[in-house]
């Protein structure tokens, strides 16, 4: 009995010694994901969001005392996760591992036509494309010139959570054709900018990812502004190369339906407010939306304690049409999961 009651101790030692450096890890993990909001986000000193650093200090001081007094590291990461969704922004997000973590969204790019007046569109993500989704992704952009003057043109985005606002872009450059949409985007967005967050690790991150962003011309910006000591990194809506101010016209003649639900958010917002600058007829169908903030432009990082992702968002919109933490709305609200149902409805629509 002494000897099992020894090793019970032994055992009992062991686990609150674990327990204690892994706890102390999740503390870093706080830590750091403070220091890393100062360096690189650009809340810290946006003007128009002027409770952001007095929140992210109350909110920091709140957890590291709930941390200190919380014995279990599950609770500990509970803590962190809700330190974190206090700020409600979509793009501001720590994940944890677990042993059946999510997989990303392989989902293949379809274009497809259900009947001789459907052509049905699916883009299932934006966020880190396969080689197999950016092949499809090519076809259905080489498709949809042809496809212009079909009778109905349908966009699935259901379970699109965002990602690269740039491949949406080009779905619908494919559609309109570039110089209408530069024309457009021009028009309507002539006084919307960004302010990029001016830190060496943010121009680092997008050198990086030059084969994404393609903008040499940012990155110096930002590395210059950084250097300078600026806190941002002023980028303007680019005027057209050429002149387009008489081209009032495009060639598309489809009309135009997006499937949307609850999982949308960030770049599949983006692609819907393209959309709509495109002066154009869109019909909205299925459920509400997801919303984001004005901060975008999501950068990641390793968590100290090896346990999981942190990713803070490095640039702010400055008179985004779309307002704040805010979504879409469906025109028709329906059952997304049942394609045959919205067929019908698309088609009454029409004959409407």
């Amino acid at each position: 009995m002494k000897i099992l009651f020894t090793a019970m101790l032994i055992g009992s030692s062991t686990l609150f010694f674990y327990s204690y450096l892994t706890q102390d890890a999740i503390s870093k993990d706080l830590f750091f994901i403070k220091n890393k909001i100062i360096a690189h986000h650009p809340g810290i000193y946006n003007t128009e969001d002027p409770n952001f650093v007095s929140h992210l200090n109350t909110a920091f001081e709140k957890a590291k005392k709930e941390i200190q007094q919380s014995f279990f590291v599950v609770t500990k990461k509970e803590i962190v996760n809700d330190f974190i969704k206090s700020f409600d922004d979509t793009h501001l997000a720590v994940g944890y591992f677990k042993k059946n973590y999510s997989q990303p969204n392989e989902e293949e790019f379809l274009i497809k036509k259900t009947n001789n007046k459907i052509v049905w569109i699916t883009i299932p993500t934006f966020h880190s494309l396969t080689e197999k989704q950016l092949s499809s992704l090519e076809k259905i952009k080489s498709e949809l010139p042809s496809l212009r003057s079909f009778p109905i043109i349908v966009f699935d985005i259901t379970g699109n959570t965002g990602g690269n606002s740039y491949y949406g872009t080009q779905l619908i450059q494919s559609l309109f054709g570039k110089d209408y949409f530069k024309t457009q985007e021009y028009k309507y967005l002539k006084n919307v900018y960004v302010d990029w967050r001016a830190s060496q690790g943010n121009a680092d991150y997008l050198e990086k990812n030059l084969a994404i962003f393609r903008n040499e011309k940012l990155v110096k910006g930002i590395k210059q502004a950084a250097q300078q000591n600026k806190p941002y990194y002023q980028e303007l809506t680019e005027q057209p190369e050429k002149d387009f101010a008489q081209m009032t016209t495009h060639p598309v003649t489809a009309s135009l339906f997006v499937i949307i639900d609850h999982l949308n958010g960030s770049a599949a917002l983006d692609f819907i407010d393209e959309l709509k600058l495109m002066n154009y007829p869109i019909t909205l169908i299925g459920h509400a939306t997801n919303k984001d903030r004005n901060y975008m432009e999501v950068r990641g990082f390793d968590l100290p304690s090896k346990e999981g992702r942190f990713s803070l968002p490095i640039k702010v919109y400055r008179g985004r049409l779309r307002k704040d933490n805010v979504g879409y709305n469906p025109d028709i609200e329906c059952n997304t999961q049942n394609k045959e149902q919205i067929e019908k409805m698309i088609l009454q629509q029409l004959e409407k």
